[in-house]
């Protein structure tokens, strides 16, 4: 079992995006990888939107404002940023 120290917090961010997303404007994310780095973050996937204007991003990290802090450093913005659980199987 891990230290508990070093255990991760699953972080979701919401972002509203004001132009609708291509692929090629991922570069903002891999510009946030130093940031992503220093912080203990780690990017675990991404939903987007069927318009391409919103957009959920899945991160593990030691707590909400690493990713907040990550993020801001590489100048993206959120809407919304919290702590979850994954519940997966009816609870279980």
């Amino acid at each position: 079992m891990m230290n508990r120290a070093h255990e991760l917090s699953t972080v979701i961010v919401e972002r509203s995006l004001a132009v609708p997303l291509e692929a090629e404007d991922c570069r903002e994310l891999s510009q946030a990888i130093a940031c992503f780095r220093l912080l203990n973050v780690h990017f675990v996937a991404s939903y987007l939107s069927e318009q391409r204007n919103r957009i959920i991003c899945h991160f593990q990290a030691p707590d909400v404002e690493s990713v907040r802090q990550a993020l801001r450093g590489a100048g993206i913005g959120i809407d919304r940023i919290w702590s979850a659980k994954i519940v997966q199987d009816g609870g279980a």
